[in-house]
């Protein structure tokens, strides 16, 4: 099979990915807010606890990625997938969180294993000149899943919610097939002598120590990883809006699957910045782009924190961070790529992998924080927006001013 087929076949199976992540996400989140009153901090938890398995096993999965065929660990993990996804379907019929949680630390752990190999087998169908359009196609794709995934969420009564889990075990199969379609990539025999070790701890440092020889690559990651911590509080602040406040008012009057669709609907203004941003790159690039696309984040959010308190103003706000989002992300994915050696490509797209969600651990763990010193939602996006600002200015000294996209494959 050609590359340009088997790339194909990836996005497709990336798609049917995503939308099971956030179909089941977006799901317990929202019973999440129906438990406000009584379990505050489950949002929280979910959070972290899909968070959590990123940060322990992402590198260990970037090494597998280096070292096995990308091919069979992707079709390994959406096996996998499929049999969590029954085991969500019980959750949901039991209608039990501790067993719903549990479903979604086993779902972060299998989507930490997937990442890399993913990722990672991106720049081995389409390298190149390609790179930054694929990743705008690959991107795109991945909005689309959260489009759909996180829409179709909050529409079922929860006595019927089981039936979302047969629905995901059958998207996960049908994954699985497509990803046997691709072809077949030769792992590059240098990746053979690395260690295998999940001491986490220990490949941060590493990973890190090793980024550093390769100009802009920790910067990009660093940058890449702050967009996925506004991110998370953007998730928590959206559900957030339906909670009603200690007088029984809440900002958004509006039902959880209605809510829901709005939410959704942020990924069509990202995935259009994604795919425009992709189109346009295509022999180097320039700083300036995800310069830009932070500073309209950052802008959005600020919006979003001091004006958002009706739905038009609050999705117009994130509209706009969102079609922005486009603009930072796809150039500093591209970087990761592209720097990176070819033999330690899985590696360093893992210790990407681990800083976005280990920021994403964080943002869960000190929201219950915020929340007892009175930091309601349109607070925790100025914060976001303040990070995000803090990132632009760590790019602009850190980034290189152009980087040339020399033909990557070999």
């Amino acid at each position: 099979m050609n590359n340009s087929r088997s790339f194909n076949h990836l996005v497709a199976t990336q798609f049917l990915t995503v939308f099971n992540d956030n179909l089941f996400k977006q799901s317990v989140l929202l019973i999440a807010v129906g438990l406000a009153a009584t379990f505050p901090e489950m949002q929280s938890w979910a959070q972290a606890l899909f968070s959590a398995p990123f940060f322990i096993f992402a590198v260990f999965a970037g090494d597998l990625a280096d070292r096995y065929s990308k091919r069979k660990l992707i079709i390994i993990c959406k096996y996998i997938e499929a049999a969590i996804m029954l085991l969500a379907a019980l959750s949901f019929y039991l209608q039990s969180t501790t067993a719903l949680l549990i479903t979604v630390a086993l779902m972060g752990t299998q989507s930490a294993f997937l990442g890399p190999a993913k990722y990672g087998a991106i720049r081995d169908y389409r390298g190149g000149k390609h790179l930054t359009h694929a990743n705008g196609i690959f991107q795109t794709s991945v909005l689309f899943g959260i489009l759909l995934g996180t829409g179709c969420a909050g529409h079922l009564a929860d006595h019927y919610l089981w039936l979302l889990g047969v629905l995901m075990a059958a998207s996960a199969i049908i994954g699985a097939k497509m990803a046997s379609e691709m072809g077949l990539v030769a792992a590059h025999p240098e990746s053979s002598s690395k260690p295998l070790r999940i001491d986490p701890i220990a490949k941060l440092v590493d990973g890190l120590r090793f980024a550093k020889q390769y100009r802009g690559l920790c910067s990009a990651m660093i940058g890449h990883a702050a967009f996925w911590l506004c991110g998370s509080w953007i998730l928590l602040a959206w559900n957030e809006f339906l909670i009603p406040n200690a007088e029984g008012v809440s900002v958004v009057e509006m039902s959880k699957g209605m809510w829901s669709v709005g939410l959704a609907s942020l990924s069509v203004f990202m995935g259009l910045g994604a795919y425009i941003c992709g189109r346009s790159i295509k022999y180097d690039i320039n700083k300036r782009v995800p310069l830009w696309g932070g500073a309209g984040i950052a802008a959005g959010l600020c919006c979003c924190g001091l004006f958002g308190h009706s739905p038009l103003s609050i999705w117009l706000s994130l509209s706009l961070a969102s079609f922005a989002s486009g603009f930072y992300l796809i150039p500093l994915r591209s970087l990761v790529q592209f720097i990176s050696p070819p033999y330690a490509l899985g590696s360093m797209l893992g210790l990407n992998q681990m800083l976005d969600f280990g920021f994403i651990l964080i943002t869960a763990l000190i929201r219950p924080w915020l929340l007892n010193i009175n930091v309601d939602a349109n607070g925790l996006l100025l914060i976001a927006s303040v990070v995000m600002s803090c990132s632009c200015v760590m790019l602009k000294v850190s980034l290189p001013p152009v980087t040339r996209l020399a033909d990557t494959k070999g």
